[in-house]
Parts: C-alpha cells; sequence; structure tokens
C-alpha cells in the first residue's frame, strides 16, 4: 500500500544523493583492492615468493585495523572522522605500491620477506577501516529513518560485487603471465584506494546534508 510505496520513494531519493553515490563508489572500489588478496598466492608465485604467508599478514591487519578504529569512531569528531578515512586510503595505496616494490626489488631475502608482509599487514589495516565503517553507518542512520537499511546495504553490495566480478575476471587472465602485468593492477589498486579516500572523505564531511 501507501508504506510501500513510500518505502519505494524514499530509496529512489537516497539513490540519488550525492552522499550514497560517494559511498558506493567507496565500497565499489575497496571491495575491488580487498578482494586482490585472492591473487596474492598467483603474485607472490610469479615473483619467485610463493613460500610467504602474505595472506596471514593481510588478514591479521584486517582484525588490528577495525578492531583499533571502531570502539573509537564514534568519539571522533566529523572532520576527524573525514580526515582519517581518506587517510586510511592513502595508506592503502601506499601499502600496494609498498607490496609491489618489496616483491620486485633486488634486496636481500630477509628484508625482502621483511618488507612483503609488513606491506601486506598494512594493506589489510589500513582499507578495512573506511571499507566497512563509514559506508555501514550511513546506510544504518539513513535506513533505519526510513526502514530501508538492508536494502542499501544490498545496492551498495550489487555494485560492489560486481565490479569485483569483472576485475577480477580480468585479473585472472595475467595469473602466470609474468612480472609485467602485475605491474599494471598494481597500478590501479593504487588509483581505487587513492580515488576511494577522496570519495569517503568527502562523504563523511557531508553527513547528514542530503538525507
Amino acid at each position: 500500500g501507501e508504506d510501500k510505496k513510500d518505502r519505494i520513494r524514499s530509496v529512489v531519493k537516497t539513490c540519488t544523493s550525492l552522499n550514497f553515490v560517494l559511498y558506493t563508489v567507496t565500497r565499489t572500489l575497496l571491495l575491488i583492492f580487498g578482494s586482490f588478496v585472492l591473487f596474492l598466492p598467483s603474485v607472490l608465485s610469479d615473483f619467485g615468493l610463493s613460500t610467504l604467508p602474505a595472506g596471514s599478514a593481510y588478514s591479521l591487519g584486517c582484525i588490528a585495523g577495525i578492531s583499533s578504529t571502531s570502539r573509537r569512531w564514534s568519539s571522533w569528531s566529523r572532520r576527524f572522522r573525514s580526515r582519517a578515512a581518506a587517510a586510511f586510503c592513502l595508506q592503502a595505496a601506499a601499502s600496494a605500491a609498498a607490496l609491489l616494490w618489496s616483491i620486485s626489488a633486488g634486496i636481500d631475502p630477509r628484508w625482502k620477506k621483511a618488507a612483503v608482509l609488513g606491506a601486506s599487514f598494512s594493506w589489510g589495516s589500513s582499507f578495512v577501516t573506511p571499507f566497512y565503517l563509514p559506508p555501514t553507518l550511513y546506510a544504518l542512520k539513513v535506513g533505519k529513518r526510513h526502514g530501508t537499511v538492508g536494502t542499501l546495504d544490498n545496492l551498495f553490495d550489487i555494485w560492489g560485487f560486481g565490479a569485483m566480478a569483472v576485475f577480477n575476471g580480468a585479473v585472472a587472465t595475467r595469473v602466470g603471465g609474468g612480472r609485467e602485468g602485475w605491474v599494471k593492477v598494481f597500478r590501479m589498486l593504487v588509483a581505487a584506494a587513492v580515488v576511494s579516500g577522496a570519495c569517503v572523505g568527502w562523504a563523511v564531511e557531508r553527513e547528514g546534508k542530503d538525507v
């Protein structure tokens, strides 16, 4: 009835708001960025480093990142949250660049191992907060007001998983193709993190302005 129509109108209005678009771009690009861990074994294999537990370092980074920020996020000012979210994305971009450098640089094997694991840990710890917290809290706040929490989260996921499927399909063609192909992929990941930083920083700064 009318309640269903009002809900649909509310979803349409929210989906055309600037903040929803900014958070959708953020979640989509960071989902692609984070999912690249699936290809880490292939990357390390192409560089002769298949025995390194980079995936475990990444997972530990994710746990450390979200556990250290989730408890404090709501106590931070909006401006600080905005800058922190953008900074985490820039750290993610730097982590991707550092990982590429560490696996390809001709340095002592012991330092190479430490650099790869450190970059993998930083990768996970940096992207996880802007990926989860700002978009999820936005969906909860706006969705609770209009009764559309699940709908907004699902819309984020539709765009994110759709783009991830396309990206991962393209990356899969580079598996086993040598080192040169991975350089282009890492450049795209760095760009994705930088764009995410701009979007999530702007979105957090605008909290409550168009909903």
